[in-house]
């Protein structure tokens, strides 16, 4: 008995000093000035290898053994902020942690990186890349697509009728989705919009979500979001830009902005016209002309949670119009979009915060052309009605996402004095759940287990209307599908350095548009007369990235990698081929088809961000290139950018592989439409812009010049010169 006793009291003592060794420390690091959490601040404990880093809500939360410490003393670093020296005693009496952001010698931009604040609590961190308005507005863009276009994985796509639109990792253009302050914008006809509308005079930030890992209602099993974050307090009262550039080309913008009792408000208008001439032939040319108007208000009330006010409120009107004429082959388009966004959000204290989205979109188009004497107008009309909610309920251990989808559309097709309307109502629905450790450790530790799932419902059907009998069957149509995502990430930081490593794997779908299943019945490629089948698609992709961000000098400031492998495989891959010459668009099912990909980045950073060099490179292995038309398998990309208080340069050097795709080259008596395989050369050349800032009292004034294609002198295909060297010159002033 006296054995047992002291076998208990030693047992109890063995385990008082093992434990009790262990001590906790958890906080909350927060912004000096504005109060927002930071995440991705490194915790250490002084002259060990022992620390953590903060998560999306600025918490971290480390177990000590005193064993191995020496120190009593936490470094708290961040790239941004002065280093904190903090005692264990400190950080126990504080709830919060106040880092000081870096007072620098010379004006700082923003950059690329995981360094700013977590907005998409619903999908994985490292999958969204958000690039900030001064990161663009200081190097004399054309337009949007000039600041995406240096990223890896994007493709631009420059359409003869002047549409710009994008695709990612061989996607095709309607896989991406354009996303407008969280509300999809994608053209309702062929799913995708147009980037060279979009006012980038007036945006915050846009972000990029990659990888078909992606739970934004509304994008899930997309292959990529570009979200366009407009900006609704701005710096200045009025300005206006002025651009003139090569082929006669013309652009202008003017834009305002007032503060009216609370209310941040903005509007914007704009023209852009061009004029494109074939080659060898003096009378036939490309006309394209394109006016725009953007309009936008936020207001916030109510008490304030987390010192942000209850109840948010925001609201964007959008109109573009365009209108394109080809002289050579009779081509002529016209369409205008307009979108009325409401997007109300509601904090509450302990149960997370709620969206609320509703949108009204009017789209129309007028299309005319002539094949072989023949010729043919198909006009289009569409009405559309989002509603949308979502609510996050996000803690220190779990994150809860739901969301509820209903979309109604209705779209009128007129072809050769026919008309016809057609309708459909998709509800969907999504949820996530996330589970978080927040015991975060050296030197690598599982950050968070998530899954995502969605359940989509869409009901097609005819109107009562005429004399074609084949569609009255053919476009009634019940889909019902569903798709899952679940992924992990693993996070280390030892001392100064910082990386992430994300696995996730991924089973969507993609139901073709309601023209495009029109489209196909009207103008079928083959023989077979039979609507577009589901588009099913599994993704698996690993992230890797690391950030350095001290090397104990004022020169260079922090080094960013980037490294990622993904496949893709697809089953019904679906294609968009365009008729010879024109801006006509065909759509069929392809074979099933796969692709790898590996995409890499480094990007420095010297002189507190005033000079960054960048380069990035991208490998892609496509089993069937018909399967992914026009896309190319290598790219390359480096740069140079100086934003210095006296002058903003840019040199961006890329190189694109050549590509190969399908093209309707001819459409036989019978209506059946002859293919024709096309081969597209390899390209590289490098882009040059320079800025110079003049400031006078409340006034600010820039010029700037711009050469696009610098190394190429011209790169012909149908008869028109693409990619062929440009050159633009900007001007315009603001006056705050």
């Amino acid at each position: 008995m006296k054995y047992k006793i002291f076998t208990l009291i030693f047992s109890l003592f063995i385990f008082v000093q093992i434990f009790g060794q262990n001590i906790v420390i958890k906080g909350t690091v927060i912004d000096s000035k504005d109060k927002k959490p930071i995440s991705n601040v490194n915790i250490l404990i002084k002259d060990s290898y022992i620390g953590t880093i903060t998560n999306e809500n600025g918490y971290f939360r480390l177990i000590i053994d005193t064993s191995k410490v020496s120190s009593k003393i936490v470094i708290i670093s961040h790239v941004k902020y002065n280093i904190m020296n903090i005692t264990f005693d400190e950080i126990k009496n504080s709830k919060q942690i106040k880092l000081v952001e870096k007072v620098l010698q010379f004006e700082n931009i923003s950059f690329y990186g995981n360094v700013n604040e977590f907005e998409y609590k619903q999908e994985i961190r490292n999958a969204v890349t958000s690039i900030p308005s001064a990161a663009f507005e200081d190097i004399g863009v054309i337009d949007v697509s000039d600041i995406l276009k240096n990223e890896q994985s994007i493709h631009i796509d420059e359409k003869l009728n002047g549409e710009k639109t994008i695709s990612i990792r061989g996607s095709n253009s309607d896989e991406i989705v354009i996303l407008y302050d969280g509300i999809p914008i994608n053209n309702n006809f062929n799913n995708y919009s147009d980037l060279s509308l979009i006012n980038e005079d007036i945006l915050d930030h846009i972000d990029i979500i990659k990888g078909s890992n992606v739970a934004s209602m509304g994008a899930y099993n997309s292959a990529a979001v570009i979200n366009f974050i407009p900006k609704y307090k701005q710096d200045y009262l009025i300005k206006f830009d002025q651009q003139f550039g090569s082929y006669n080309s013309g652009k202008w913008n003017l834009n305002l902005y007032k503060d009216l009792f609370g209310i941040n408000m903005f509007s914007g208008i704009g023209n852009a016209s061009s004029k494109l001439n074939y080659i060898d032939t003096t009378n036939a040319n490309i006309l394209n002309t394109s006016s725009n108007i953007t309009a936008g208000s936020s207001f916030s009330f109510g008490k304030k949670i987390e010192d942000k006010k209850r109840h948010k409120i925001n609201v964007n009107f959008l109109q573009n119009k365009r209108k394109y004429e080809n002289d050579q082959i009779l081509d002529t388009l016209e369409s205008d979009q307009t979108y009325l966004n409401i997007k109300f959000s509601e904090a509450f204290q302990n149960i997370g915060k709620s969206n609320f989205y509703f949108s009204q979109q009017n789209s129309g188009q007028i299309h005319s052309w002539t094949y072989n004497d023949s010729s043919r107008k198909r006009t289009l009309k569409d009405n559309t009605n989002i509603f949308q909610g979502d609510h996050i309920y996000d803690t220190e251990n779990i994150n809860i996402y739901l969301g509820y989808q209903i979309k109604e559309s209705e779209i009128s097709e007129t072809y050769n004095d026919n008309t016809e309307n057609f309708k459909r109502t998709n509800n969907n629905v999504s949820g996530g759940l996330q589970f978080k450790n927040t015991d975060l450790s050296y030197p690598f530790d599982l950050q968070d287990v998530q899954f995502n799932f969605k359940y989509e419902n869409v009901l097609d059907d005819k109107n009562e209307i005429a004399d074609m009998s084949t569609f009255s069957d053919s476009i009634k149509n019940c889909w019902r599908e569903k798709s899952f995502m679940i992924s992990t990430s693993f996070i280390g930081a030892p001392e100064y350095f910082l990386y992430e490593v994300n696995f996730n794997y991924s089973s969507g779908f993609r139901i073709p548009s309601l023209l495009q299943q029109i489209t196909a019945l009207r103008f079928p490629i083959t023989n077979r007369n039979s609507t577009l089948l589901t588009e099913y698609k599994s993704n698996f992709e690993i992230v890797n990235t690391l950030s350095i961000n001290k090397f104990g000098s004022n020169f260079l400031s922090e080094i960013l990698f980037k490294f990622s492998i993904f496949t893709n495989s697809y089953v019904n891959k679906m294609r968009m081929i365009h008729l010879r010459g024109s801006s006509v668009q065909y759509f069929d099912n392809y074979n099933d088809a796969k692709i790898y990909g590996i995409e890499s980045s480094i990007t420095p950073l010297f002189i507190n961000g005033i000079c960054r060099l960048n380069f990035s490179a991208s490998k892609y292995f496509i089993e069937d290139k018909l399967a992914f038309p026009f896309k190319p398998t290598d790219k390359l990309a480096a740069g140079l950018i100086i934003d210095h208080n006296l002058f903003n340069f840019s040199l961006q050097f890329f190189h694109e592989s050549g590509s190969m795709g399908l093209i309707v080259n001819e459409i036989n008596s019978d209506g059946v439409l002859l293919l024709k395989e096309m081969n597209m050369e390899s390209f590289e050349s490098l882009d040059i812009q320079l800025k110079k800032e003049f400031k006078l009292w409340r006034f600010n004034t820039y010029f700037s010049v711009s050469g696009k294609n610098i190394l190429n002198d011209k790169m012909v295909l149908e008869g028109i010169a693409l990619k062929d060297r440009r050159f633009y010159l900007s001007g315009g002033i603001e006056f705050k």
